[in-house]
């Protein structure tokens, strides 16, 4: 499969390069290796670890996204090594290819199994609830949870919340308001799942299907151009109706001309000069984590 990279892509990738060699030397490396994981010598679960240095007990974890807290992830593929390999202990790298940063850290062979055994009893326990948290995206069941379908359905059912917030503008108490904010994910997700589950009926009672055909697109622009060619239509026709999308420019210019998107940006920027027209600023809540 062919996948089309940018400049900041090609950035990270030799960032991590670098990184993993300045770590590992020329010692042999294991890239994506299988991991069994058992508990008391019972199998338990597998995991993929990215990288794996056996002769420096050096194990790596590319992150691309946000930081979260990933320690128990780690933990578990450790200790997949540590009991394919018979080792006591091994030192973790968790690289933040986005930030440039790292987290190391050296986890035992003791606390991982203590680890283990805490995550196996909480996964067994037939009266453990689940509970809605920042990974839920991450887990094949979220459409199909109780929690998070629980978490939507509680602000549903709380009639005093909602009496207070039906028009959100009327809501003067920030701690009201944050409190209703950390609904949003849960309810965004049982909202899209109902959505799809109402698209899978035939009827609905109270409601009506209604189709709407969208228009078609360009795919190719360039020889749609050529096939309008002794159309009446000219180039400058098509380039007053074209819109070209801002980050498609820099991501072009970026790759055209071998530099980094903040170049690129700046060197547009002293080009176009009053042609762009400011895009404005959103702002959005982050949970604490």
């Amino acid at each position: 499969m062919h996948v089309k990279l940018n400049e900041e892509d090609r950035q990270q990738i030799d960032w991590t390069t670098e990184y993993t060699m300045q770590q590992c030397g020329v010692s042999p490396v294991e890239i994506e290796s299988k991991l069994d994981i058992s508990v008391d010598g019972e199998f338990f679960t597998f995991g993929y670890v990215d990288m794996y240095c056996g002769a420096k007990r050096k194990m790596f974890d590319l992150k691309t996204g946000s930081r979260y807290d990933d320690r128990i992830q780690m933990m578990g593929y450790a200790l997949g090594l540590m009991q394919r390999d018979d080792c006591m202990e091994i030192e973790c790298h968790v690289m933040y290819s986005k930030t440039r940063t790292v987290d190391v850290f050296v986890v035992t062979r003791s606390e991982c199994e203590d680890m283990a055994r805490k995550v196996r009893a909480a996964v067994m326990n037939p009266t453990r609830a689940p509970i809605p948290c920042d990974y839920c995206g991450w887990c094949r069941h979220q459409l199909y949870c109780t929690a998070v379908s629980g978490a939507a359905l509680t602000v549903v059912d709380q009639q005093e919340v909602l009496s207070q917030a039906r028009d959100p503008s009327t809501i003067t108490n920030p701690l009201l308001a944050a409190r209703l904010r950390a609904y949003v994910p849960s309810i965004e997700a049982w909202v899209k799942a109902l959505k799809a589950k109402c698209e899978e009926f035939e009827e609905l009672p109270g409601f009506k299907k209604v189709v709407r055909k969208s228009s078609p697109k360009i795919k190719n622009v360039k020889s749609a151009y050529q096939k309008l060619a002794g159309s009446n239509i000219g180039t400058y026709d098509i380039l007053n109706i074209a819109n070209v999308k801002y980050d498609d420019l820099v991501e072009l210019y970026s790759n055209e001309n071998k530099c980094s998107k903040e170049e690129a940006q700046q060197s547009l920027s002293e080009l176009l000069g009053g042609l762009l027209e400011s895009g404005g600023t959103s702002q959005y809540w982050r949970k604490n984590r």
